[in-house]
């Protein structure tokens, strides 16, 4: 059967609803995810510990009224009862020391079922996370593998935003490192203290000396990476406390990640070189 492969009924006229990505562990997953899981867990060489590790790192709690078996029954049911629970136990495994061997089983498994989540690795560590726009994806795989030091953060920022439990804090913290790591040794190399904000001050005092690859009829290009440094500088709005009441505890999903799509263009440009100095 080829991967191309639709029913019937998608392809006369339920295309839409058939490649809706499904949140969760629909049904016509579980008994695939189920099988996996056992068989995961069922190759580790001391079944009564490992249980043990995943209740404590997964901070759920199984029935040991018949020792190993019936906390092995209890995990397979959580499907059931618990998903979110169950959705960090197959994460936790993914993040062993055999994540590579088993990764590549578990994401044919949520690919061929349409899940809302894949498996990655990142900062050598597989885990799940939520599926984006191929495109979109692509180019951030792209800017995070070939970023350095500023790829690494587009990474954990990434992950922040589209992993099993976002962090939109850290993962607007995140974005910002990138840039600063990115931008750096074009604006500031020689200044280690560097940040985002003494970077804008430096390419607005000395705009003459920088230049983007894109120049456009009329405007400015050079005042047009500032003003997007300067939004994402500028919209981070839990970087520093403040009694002021109005101002956010912290930032919303919705703005880390248009912030870590930001980022992603800003490190492109001058990792690239896309932006050099005279």
């Amino acid at each position: 059967m080829t991967g191309d492969w639709r029913p019937l009924s998608a392809r006369e006229g339920r295309r839409e609803e058939y490649e809706s990505l499904a949140p969760g562990i629909p049904a016509w997953l579980r008994q695939s995810i189920l099988d996996w899981v056992g068989t995961v867990v069922g190759a580790s060489p001391n079944l009564y510990l490992f249980l043990q590790e995943v209740e404590r790192k997964c901070r759920i709690s199984l029935s040991w009224t018949q020792g190993q078996r019936s906390a092995l029954t209890s995990l397979q049911a959580m499907i059931d009862e618990n998903e979110d629970g169950y959705l960090d136990v197959v994460d936790f495994l993914l993040s062993g020391p055999q994540g590579g061997a088993i990764s590549s089983v578990l994401g044919h498994l949520l690919e061929q079922g349409g899940s809302l989540f894949h498996v990655v690795e990142r900062d050598g560590v597989w885990m799940l996370e939520r599926r984006v726009g191929s495109e979109v994806a692509a180019g951030a795989e792209r800017a995070i593998a070939g970023g350095g030091r500023a790829g690494d953060h587009l990474g954990r920022a990434w992950h922040e935003v589209y992993g099993r439990e976002p962090s939109p804090s850290a993962a607007y913290r995140e974005a910002v490192r990138a840039v600063e790591a990115a931008a750096k040794p074009v604006v500031e190399p020689s200044n280690q203290q560097a940040t985002l904000g003494t970077m804008i001050r430096v390419l607005d005092d000395h705009q003459a000396d920088f230049s983007l690859a894109l120049q456009p009829t009329r405007g400015n290009s050079i005042e047009t990476l500032l003003e997007m440094m300067r939004v994402l500088w500028k919209s981070q709005l839990d970087r520093h406390g403040t009694d002021d009441e109005s101002v956010p505890i912290e930032v919303s999903k919705d703005e880390a990640e248009t912030a870590l799509h930001l980022a992603i263009t800003l490190v492109h440009w001058f990792t690239s070189g896309a932006v050099t100095r005279a």
